[in-house]
């Protein structure tokens, strides 16, 4: 079955079931959730992996929800990875919390394409810092876009491949205001069925 045979099938499933969004469990092997709607995307949530890396942040659950939790005033890091495919990407959203009600959290993201030993392992953006304000409401969820003209990353011409995604909580940096910790949920990655 092609990808366009499999995507028309899914369609007519939730148009058969009358259905605003199929959840589909969770899979922590691959660690990414997949949804579908009818107004045409397809939503992918990426979960924080656990690396070597010795400025991890701290894997914790919060209501039941795992995710990675960056200290106050340290520079963090956490990894996600990602098969880019067919599908065009429309957005990608960080998805975070922190009890502050407010200042800024300092932050970036980088993407490098391809394993390590792939012909087209590049870093093929390196991300720019970003300050993005605390909401307002302490624990409230919030959704930041990666990839908008404030986001810092551009992912113009990345091919179809394995990418490696590293965000990083500058809480060194003096731009990072918040005096609280950040946790991180995952990344949200929409996708448009039709081109």
């Amino acid at each position: 079955m092609t990808p366009e045979e499999r995507i028309q099938a899914l369609e007519d499933r939730i148009a058969q079931m009358n259905l605003q969004q199929i959840q589909y469990p969770l899979d922590y092997g691959s660690k990414k959730t997949l949804f579908s709607s009818l107004n045409r995307k397809i939503v992918e949530l990426l979960k924080p992996q656990d690396t070597d890396d010795a400025n991890d942040g701290t894997f914790i659950a919060l209501n039941n929800t795992p995710a990675i939790q960056f200290a106050d005033a340290a520079t963090r890091v956490a990894y996600f990875s990602l098969h880019f495919g067919e599908l065009p990407i429309s957005s990608m959203e960080f998805i975070w919390s922190t009890p502050a009600t407010s200042g800024n959290l300092r932050w970036q993201v980088d993407i490098g394409e391809g394993g390590d030993s792939d012909t087209t392992n590049v870093r093929t953006t390196g991300g720019t810092a970003v300050s993005t304000a605390a909401d307002g409401t302490a624990n409230e969820l919030s959704y930041t876009d990666i990839l908008n003209s404030s986001g810092g990353v551009d992912i113009t011409g990345l091919k179809k491949n394995l990418w490696g995604i590293k965000f990083t909580r500058l809480g060194a940096d003096a731009a990072d205001t918040l005096t609280a910790t950040v946790n991180l949920y995952g990344v949200l990655v929409k996708y448009n069925l039709y081109v």
